[in-house]
């Protein structure tokens, strides 16, 4: 549980760091947009790689009363959290983070690209400081990508999905 608690307390306080961000497009999710979230769940669930460490922690589930297992797994070059429930079919991700060029990211986006070649593809972030880029629907939960940069290029790419 403290693990669960841990990772919905890390999501609140960023969302609310969020909220001082400068404001530089329109808050919603644009095709592209929608295709890299649409990326990462395709990316998850078609992925063979072997945790290299993985840890749980079982909680009930407020709406279904059943036992869930809150998962983060580390891999090599991703780390993806997801929640494992016998509601669920598979895994339901709940985020996805990459960092490694060696995964091929969606629409011609590349490990190395500035933000400005990612707004070329992706169109107005919802938000932008210098090392990044966000984009989400403005909702206070919501999926959301978040683009990190060091120097101007790309170093890791954010996904996180929004779940009842």
């Amino acid at each position: 549980m403290r693990l669960l608690k841990l990772a919905q307390a890390t999501l609140i306080l960023f969302s609310l760091q969020s909220w001082g961000l400068a404001q530089t497009g329109t808050p919603t999710l644009s095709a592209a947009s929608k295709n890299v979230l649409h990326f990462g769940q395709t990316f998850f669930k078609s992925s063979k790689a072997k945790p290299v460490r993985h840890w749980f922690e079982r909680y009930r589930d407020s709406n279904s009363g059943e036992i869930d297992e809150y998962h983060i797994a580390i891999y090599p070059g991703f780390r993806a959290e997801f929640i494992r429930s016998k509601a669920y079919p598979r895994d339901e991700l709940s985020s996805l983070v990459i960092q490694s060029p060696s995964i091929r990211l969606p629409l011609g986006i590349k490990f190395g690209d500035s933000p400005k070649k990612v707004i070329e593809i992706l169109g107005p972030p919802t938000s932008e400081k210098p090392e990044e880029i966000r984009y989400d629907d403005g909702m206070p939960i919501a999926e959301i990508i978040i683009l990190r940069f060091t120097r101007e290029h790309l170093i890791e790419l954010e996904l996180i999905y929004d779940h009842d």
